[in-house]
């Protein structure tokens, strides 16, 4: 699609760039910032300060020559991403799963929340939330 923006002669470098968003192969987070860097290396300005806000991002030097054989990469245990991500996700089922079934009890034992009170006015809403957004 790139080339049909492309006329007759004129370069690539002053074309305009089609950069999709939406990817049916990935989220949409990682289509959007990858989105975002294409955009970026083809000149337009993006404020990645905005876009990492809240992310505890920090920027780093990185090599001035790629011959210097030092990596950048963050290092982190297979392992320990995917308990982490497991455990996440087993939290989260326990609490929509309450949330679903509107067992009031259950719910406020995983909060560890006393004011049984407060959950009773929103969890009507938040059911209604969880099973619109799961039949989407």
């Amino acid at each position: 699609t790139q080339d049909c923006l492309t006329e007759r002669g004129e370069q690539p470098a002053s074309a305009p760039v089609n950069v999709p968003v939406l990817r049916k192969d990935r989220s949409e987070a990682v289509a959007l910032t990858t989105a975002l860097a294409r955009l970026h290396v083809h000149g337009s300005a993006v404020d990645w300060t905005s876009v990492f806000d809240g992310l505890e991002a920090r920027r780093i030097d990185l090599p001035t020559y790629a011959f210097q054989r030092r990596r950048y990469w963050v290092e982190k245990s297979v392992d320990a991403a995917g308990a982490d991500a497991g455990i996440r996700r087993e939290v989260d089922a326990r609490f929509w799963q309450a949330v679903e079934r509107e067992d009031l009890e259950s719910l406020a034992k995983e909060l560890d929340f006393d004011d049984e009170a407060s959950l009773r006015a929103v969890l009507p809403a938040l059911s209604a939330y969880h099973r619109s957004s799961r039949d989407r």
